[in-house]
């Protein structure tokens, strides 16, 4: 069994390589931005119709017309290609299952399909939320260093300046970095009993 995962991109139109090591690299370079559609090879015709699309013979098969003299050329002869849909319904991409003989599956196969779909979309998924949550970690640090008020960062519990942008050095006449080696209260102009009571305050309604 050779097998590929294919994504589908953020429009919902084309699927792309995510990972398919055991495939030759020429048929890897063909199917990848694969536009989906009803009759377009079994991966296409997946993601299309939400449906697991069984190909035994990738030769007579009339999903298979654009693409059987590359998949002859790769030596494959049978594609079985199930969906991986989200948590929330849909599609993701799709897990293909290749091999180089006519081919049938059995129950069995089903079953192995159907968990690697799963697994995939688990693995998919929290690959989405690390990169969603890295874009938001840039977005929040690009807004704090490039913002033009004064903004800088505390340690509640010591009062310890733990950053400070360029603004804050600018209107407190210290760099960056000795503003980081500073206490809020070596800067702040109200009374040091007042900004311990206030970091208090703000501990106690987390």
């Amino acid at each position: 069994m050779l097998c590929s995962i294919l994504l589908l991109d953020r429009e919902g139109k084309r699927l792309g390589i995510g990972a398919a090591p055991s495939l030759p690299g020429v048929y890897s370079e063909t199917i990848d931005a694969l536009e989906i559609g009803m009759g377009i090879g079994s991966c296409g015709t997946a993601a299309f119709t939400g449906e697991r699309v069984i190909v035994e013979d990738i030769r007579t098969h009339p999903y298979w017309m654009s693409f059987k003299d590359i998949a002859e050329k790769a030596g494959l002869r049978s594609c079985w290609s199930q969906p991986i849909f989200s948590s929330s319904g849909p599609v993701l991409g799709t897990f293909a299952i290749y091999q180089r003989e006519v081919h049938s599956p059995d129950q069995s196969d089903i079953e192995i399909i159907e968990q690697s779909a799963r697994l995939a979309s688990i693995a998919i998924e929290r690959n989405f939320a690390v990169v969603d949550l890295r874009n938001s970690e840039e977005g929040f640090r690009n807004l704090f260093e490039k913002n033009s008020s004064v903004m800088w960062l505390v340690d509640l519990e010591s009062g310890r300046i733990i950053e400070a942008n360029k603004a804050a050095a600018v209107f407190y006449g210290y760099s960056r970095e000795q503003l980081m080696a500073m206490s809020v209260e070596e800067i702040n102009v109200l009374p040091r009993e007042r900004i311990v009571e206030i970091r208090q305050q703000i501990l106690l309604e987390e």
